[in-house]
């Protein structure tokens, strides 16, 4: 089986957000992200309180809206810087997304661009996560093949893609 295309940067896009979205580590410094900004707040109000002896409720007040801002909104301007970021890096025409051919075979995947070749065994796949735009095929642990769903023509071929590429991989649905 083998499919051509090449993947957008609206694709590259939706991998990283759904990497970061699913990734524990990124989970854990976003938390430290959102709620660091209102205790570091938190501790100025303290310090201005207890150790300047300054009392200001408009200051106060104003600080407070700060931290709800801050936690409401802090994930959505993250969504967005992330974007802004990748959206540069393969503006930047060293890191354009190129044409892929992926065959499947008997033996493994193999991945052709202008200018590689990668092929990889069928157990070395760790991982096949379908998304709803997407279908991430993972190399290793960090790597994945992202397979744009509208490239196939309609269910049909999508699905014999995936019960080939579950069967070879020997990995569950």
């Amino acid at each position: 089986m083998k499919i051509s295309y090449k993947n957008s940067i609206q694709d590259l896009v939706d991998f990283k957000l759904f990497y970061f979205k699913t990734s524990p580590s990124f989970n854990r410094i976003s938390k430290i992200s959102k709620f660091g900004m209102p205790l570091l707040i938190l501790l100025v109000l303290t310090f201005y309180y207890f150790v300047l002896d300054m009392f200001s409720i408009p200051f106060t007040l104003c600080m407070i809206l700060l931290s709800f801002l801050w936690i409401i909104f802090y994930p959505k301007f993250y969504v967005w810087k992330t974007e802004k970021e990748i959206i540069n890096i393969c503006n930047d025409p060293k890191n354009a997304p190129i044409h892929l051919t992926v065959t499947l075979d008997d033996y493994g995947i193999t991945k052709e661009t202008s200018m590689d070749t990668l092929k990889v065994s069928w157990i070395a796949i760790t991982k096949i996560v379908e998304l709803q735009n997407h279908i991430l095929i993972y190399l290793n642990s960090l790597n994945p093949l992202i397979v744009p769903i509208n490239i196939f023509e309609d269910s049909v071929q999508k699905d014999s893609f995936l019960k080939y590429l579950y069967q070879k991989a020997n990995i569950d649905s």
